[in-house]
């Protein structure tokens, strides 16, 4: 399970179209702290180089429209993964489906 602040998430849909998620593992929760705004180069897929940090536990990106078959591969390299497509939030957690809580 997935828990991450909605003023988070009202930053993320307001300024980018991708972050990374710091944050840390609490028993059965993944608890996102922060995001880390970076460029990225947008198309078909995205690219962009991780900050050095031992607390990035994911990313989250927007999408125009659903989710892509490239999302349910790119999802296993990551302890979490988030997409937003509008007002849709879908989680996963190391390729995995996961439910995601708004704090």
């Amino acid at each position: 399970m997935i828990l991450i602040p909605k003023v988070l998430l009202d930053l993320f849909d307001d300024h980018y179209e991708c972050a990374f998620l710091l944050g840390k593992r609490v028993r059965e929760y993944w608890i996102v702290d922060a995001l880390a705004f970076v460029h990225a180069e947008i198309g078909k897929s995205f690219r962009c180089i991780p900050p050095l940090r031992h607390d990035v536990i994911g990313v989250i990106h927007s999408h125009p429209e659903e989710h892509s078959g490239l999302d349910k591969e790119a999802s296993k390299a990551w302890s979490v993964y988030l997409i937003k497509t509008g007002r849709a939030l879908r989680g996963f957690e190391q390729g995995m489906p996961s439910e995601v809580i708004l704090l």
